[in-house]
């Protein structure tokens, strides 16, 4: 893979330019917190000004108030402008694309002094990371707003990872951003969990993909006032702050008592996300038509079964709806309108698994994760109405093969 070689710079007062993949500030004057602040602000507003659709590479203040840009423009100097006494754009010098590279925005500028404390500082991020994780997690958060606990996603650190977690009671989705120290160091007063209200955040992820290029999950936890309740926090989107209400952590209920004493894995498998959403609207579709057979009439969306009916074994992954009738009975492998969907090797399990699933529940699932995915589950159970067969009861869990998000879904009865 192609890595960007900076170009070295050993005068530089300043400097924001690609490390290894990540945005990193660099220089001397890191050490001057509010002096650094400032030229931030000023070399943002040169770039924006000078090269608003260029890609960025490397952005240097030099000595005597210069400024030295390097991206995919040609070669020019302008004179004083922005508070520079000379503005330097120099071509990167290659037609490869560097994948580090930026276009538009630079970065966000950071007013905490106490965030540049490391040297380098490591404090600026891809907002992409933050977007999908918030969006990842959404599907699982209550819609119901008389349960503002379960409205709400929780934010927590854990070691240098950052946890967005969501749950409607039903389901749980956890996502981990994986190796961001410098949330463990934004000050002493930052809380280890926030949890931030689901309506709040959807707002701010709507701005963001309206052109944001920079999404940065700042924790401003700011005590309340006199006769307010609760403390604010802030979600910055290309150096613009917008506020967040934050809830008391302990509404939310404790997540990780799920997957440590209601999850056990058995079994697991690889499933091909995309094949198994394709069955499950196909299975859906030919239901419809049943359903207008018997009926007399198209199905609304009332009318749609609930329970999806699913069977793993060496065949495949078999998922169905009770075929329609006048007076539904109670569902059996051979009244199903079904299809099959080849797995990878079923592991821990002899037998074929069963179990139910709300259907809406499986897509988003599916959905929300890569297209590779690890299904893994209890062993059947015998219920207590003795006239269903042994089926899964305990959650399932759908892992995403590349390891960031986990989703774990209550199966329904048999």
């Amino acid at each position: 893979m192609y890595q960007y070689e900076f170009r070295e710079n050993p005068g530089a007062l300043l400097e924001y330019l690609p490390i290894g993949g990540e945005w990193t500030w660099r220089g001397p004057l890191l050490k001057k917190p509010q002096e650094a602040d400032a030229f931030s602000r000023m070399m943002q507003a040169a770039v924006e000004e000078l090269l608003p659709d260029a890609r960025i590479h490397r952005i240097s203040l030099l000595p005597q108030s210069q400024l030295e840009i390097e991206a995919d423009a040609e070669e020019r100097s302008v004179g004083p402008t922005v508070g520079f006494a000379s503005v330097h754009v120099l071509p990167r010098g290659t037609k490869e694309p560097a994948p580090a590279s930026r276009k538009g925005r630079l970065f966000v500028p950071i007013e905490d002094g106490s965030l540049w404390k490391d040297f380098p500082s490591k404090v600026m991020r891809e907002g992409d990371q933050v977007r999908e994780g918030m969006l990842r997690a959404l599907h699982s958060a209550a819609k119901d707003s008389t349960r503002e606990g379960l409205m709400s996603m929780l934010f927590e650190k854990e070691g240098h990872d950052l946890l967005i977690v969501s749950s409607d009671g039903h389901r749980m989705t956890v996502h981990r951003l994986v190796g961001w120290a410098h949330l463990t160091d934004l000050s002493a007063k930052a809380p280890k969990t926030v949890l931030a209200l689901t309506d709040d955040l959807k707002s701010l992820i709507r701005r963001a993909m309206k052109g944001a290029g920079e999404v940065f999950f700042q924790v401003l936890w700011k005590q309340p006032l006199p006769g307010e309740a609760d403390p604010f926090g802030a979600l910055v989107l290309d150096g613009q702050e917008f506020s967040l209400s934050l809830r008391p952590p302990e509404v939310f209920p404790n997540w990780r008592e799920v997957p440590k004493n209601s999850v056990k894995i058995d079994w697991e498998c690889l499933l091909n996300g995309g094949e198994v959403l394709a069955a499950l609207e196909a299975v859906q579709n030919e239901w419809k038509k049943k359903y207008a057979q018997v009926h007399k009439t198209e199905a609304k969306s009332k009318d749609i079964p609930q329970g999806l009916y699913c069977t793993l074994s060496s065949k495949g992954f078999t998922l169905g709806f009770e075929t329609p009738a006048k007076e539904q009975s109670p569902g059996t492998p051979e009244s199903l309108i079904a299809l099959t969907v080849p797995v990878g090797e079923l592991r821990g399990a002899r037998k074929e698994i069963l179990f139910a699933v709300t259907p809406r529940y499986l897509k988003e699932a599916l959905s929300n994760l890569a297209e590779n995915v690890v299904l893994a589950g209890s062993l059947p159970e015998t219920a207590w109405d003795k006239n269903s067969p042994p089926h899964v009861q305990r959650p399932l869990a759908f892992l995403d093969a590349a390891g960031p998000t986990e989703i774990f879904l209550m199966p329904r009865r048999i």
